[in-house]
């Protein structure tokens, strides 16, 4: 919301797309990774012009890149809340997209691999796979994913990734810090949830 008070205009874009949008740019990725759908989204609202991807990470991480028309350079990745398991669809997650974009960002969001309609709460658990993906592979693999994606349509790399969570989006954050240092070069943390079980037993 402040990007006009910045030192640095960051929405001024030296990158353009060089590729057209479509699901040729799953050639960039690894082969456990499906892309269900690419593309063009007008523009509409408060977003302008992107490419949305959207993508399963083998088993069943669903993620989402918008890759805009006019881009900064940047991939912003929007942590989850709770036991995650959003829709990427949900209205809340669509206007944090949609406010990256308008910035020149590539927004990159994921359900970190269960769906919470069918698996609310913590019933995604039983699964040690899925207890992984939502714990910090799903964030992971989708910010790897997101980077190549931006390399692959603008043909350059991304200049810097940062990463913004509350709640079990700051222990996602922390995750990431702590098993991947290099995936963002900016964290946001805000209410980390670092003790499940102390948290579970005060519910």
């Amino acid at each position: 919301e402040n990007a006009a008070q910045s030192a640095i205009d960051y929405r001024v874009s030296p990158a353009l797309p060089q590729r057209q949008c479509g699901l040729h740019l799953a050639r960039a990725l690894p082969r456990e990774v499906t892309l269900l759908s690419a593309n063009m989204v007008p523009a509409g609202g408060t977003a302008p012009a992107h490419c949305r991807v959207v993508g399963v990470i083998a088993p069943e991480v669903r993620f989402e890149v918008a890759l805009p028309a006019t881009w900064n350079r940047r991939i912003y990745m929007r942590g989850n809340g709770g036991y995650a398991g959003e829709d990427l669809e949900a209205p809340v997650r669509v206007a944090q997209r949609d406010a990256a974009l308008k910035n020149g960002f590539v927004a990159a969001q994921t359900n970190t691999g269960h769906d919470a309609r069918s698996e609310p709460l913590g019933a995604f658990a039983v699964s040690a796979q899925k207890t992984i993906d939502y714990t910090f592979r799903a964030v992971h693999e989708t910010a790897v994913a997101a980077k190549r994606l931006a390399r692959a349509y603008y043909q350059r790399p991304a200049a810097y990734s940062y990463f913004d969570g509350c709640s079990t989006g700051g222990r996602q954050g922390l995750m990431s810090a702590q098993r991947f240092p290099g995936d963002f070069d900016g964290i946001v943390v805000g209410a980390p949830v670092l003790n499940f079980t102390d948290t579970m037993i005060w519910f």
